[in-house]
């Protein structure tokens, strides 16, 4: 041990004094409030009705106060035990999971982590919400894809959120991951201010190719992460004027790993034809104009259905954004009765199939080409060399450097007509003038030979070890 570890050793043994007088002081207190509340319960057994009201009064002010000194006592243990921990030999990495979907953002940065010595990697699933409206559930879908990627996590799916951060914090993690950078899509209790006691990280889930800065980067989460990771220098330029330099760092996608280590496990959900065409249908959820605004699913859905019925030759894989098929009823643009004919209708047919996994790597390698309206699929199926044809919506929000990037390797349809077209030039003539340009455009989305995930273990385990 060094010299100067060995200068702060008492001054660490002090303040681990200090801190267990104050953990003493508060169980007393604690004893204190159960004594005066169990002393007010027999009072108001034994007195008139009136007495029971003082009751109920007391314990809604001691309640509260007992909830506050519970997590004041869970947040003291935990600074005590982080006083002095010497040389981190293992560090404790907890990935908060609230969209299973996009978790192959850091499905490739965990799987390193379990083989790694010096971390350990645990999953925790949280309950979601995409409509943004505070109503917290549906857990079960994160465990349950997870669970059939052979990972097994953490359950939060209690009705009592507040305790669960308490175990959070027992958990004594080093470093969280959070999947968002929108507190808003999080429960209270999992949101910045709330996790700041560990190294809070983040890589984007997805490859940001629209002008919208603010909504990116100008966030209470982005300008407090210890360490984020951005997906290009183009992306790191963009963050510049909300985010210090030091806590971002150029590392790629991680996503862009997986979508290439799956290309031996490229798979299908239909019969393999010799003469088949294979098509994912992608539309985005972004249906209104003060929102992104690149959905074209209310002008195209039919026109799917359409093309299915008179082209059998052509299979469909309808791959929605996760968001889309609730807030196409949410919004009013389908009832959720015409929402589940049409998805009957189109289902029922021997060429159509549907796919709501996050893990769709293996889906993009068994494809011929991708017919989306964005955003995300932009970037990840450009990896794949695979033509792209972007159905866009005439009001959508302005591509950014890196959007501008890649719409240049995109064939554009203004309308379905242009989508027909294009088919016929790619699957039927066989000429594909975008191709070159999408292998330019594919490197410059790897900027890390080694790899985007391997990259971030690294720079983790340097950054740790200079704490």
């Amino acid at each position: 041990m060094s010299q100067n570890a060995n200068d702060n050793a008492p001054s660490s043994k002090a303040l681990e004094e200090k801190l267990a007088q104050i953990d003493g002081r508060l169980d007393g207190l604690e004893h204190s409030l159960r004594q005066l509340m169990t002393t007010t319960r027999v009072m108001a057994e034994t007195q008139a009705k009136g007495i029971a009201q003082i009751e109920r009064s007391m314990q809604q002010l001691l309640i509260p106060l007992h909830i506050s000194l519970s997590k004041l006592k869970s947040t003291t243990q935990l600074v005590s035990r982080n006083v002095y921990r010497g040389p981190r030999e293992v560090i404790r990495v907890i990935f908060l999971v609230h969209n299973v979907e996009t978790w192959n953002a850091l499905d490739e940065i965990y799987r390193l982590m379990l083989e790694h010595e010096r971390f350990e990697p645990v999953v925790v699933t949280l309950k979601r919400d995409f409509l943004n409206a505070q109503r917290f559930g549906q857990e079960e879908i994160n465990y349950n894809g997870l669970m059939q990627l052979g990972i097994k996590p953490i359950r939060f799916n209690s009705n009592d959120p507040v305790e669960e951060l308490e175990l959070l914090k027992l958990m004594n993690p080093d470093i969280i991951f959070r999947q968002a950078p929108w507190d808003i899509s999080i429960q209270p209790e999992f949101r910045y201010n709330e996790i700041n006691f560990a190294k809070v990280c983040m890589v984007p889930y997805g490859f940001g190719s629209v002008a919208m800065q603010d909504e990116h980067y100008n966030h209470h989460f982005m300008r407090n992460c210890w360490r984020i990771y951005a997906e290009s220098p183009l992306a790191l330029d963009r963050a510049r004027d909300f985010i210090f330099d030091s806590n971002m760092v150029v590392a790629g996608t991680p996503k862009f790993d997986q979508i290439i280590r799956a290309k031996s496990e490229a798979a299908w959900p239909l019969p393999i034809g010799p003469d088949k065409i294979r098509i994912i249908w992608a539309p985005h959820h972004s249906m209104t104009a003060d929102w992104l605004n690149f959905s074209t699913f209310r002008s195209n859905y039919k026109h799917f259905l359409q093309l299915a019925r008179e082209c059998p030759h052509l299979d469909i894989v309808f791959k929605p954004h996760p968001a889309l098929l609730e807030k196409v009823v949410a919004y009013g643009f389908m009832t959720q009765p015409d929402l589940r004919s049409y998805l009957e209708e189109f289902l029922a047919l021997p060429n159509t199939a549907m796919v709501t996994s996050g893990d769709y790597a293996p889906l993009f390698w068994g494809s011929d080409i991708l017919i989306t309206d964005g955003i995300g699929f932009f970037g990840e199926y450009m990896v794949t060399g695979k033509p792209i044809i972007w159905t866009e919506n005439p009001g959508h929000f302005p591509f950014n450097p890196i959007g501008e990037m890649l719409q240049e390797g995109m064939y554009r349809a203004g309308d379905f007509e242009a989508v027909v077209g294009y088919l016929e030039q790619l699957c039927v003539e066989k000429q594909d003038p975008l191709k070159e340009k999408r292998e330019e455009i594919i490197k410059r989305l790897l900027p890390r030979p080694e790899g985007s995930a391997q990259f971030i273990v690294n720079d983790l385990l340097n950054e740790m070890d200079k704490l």
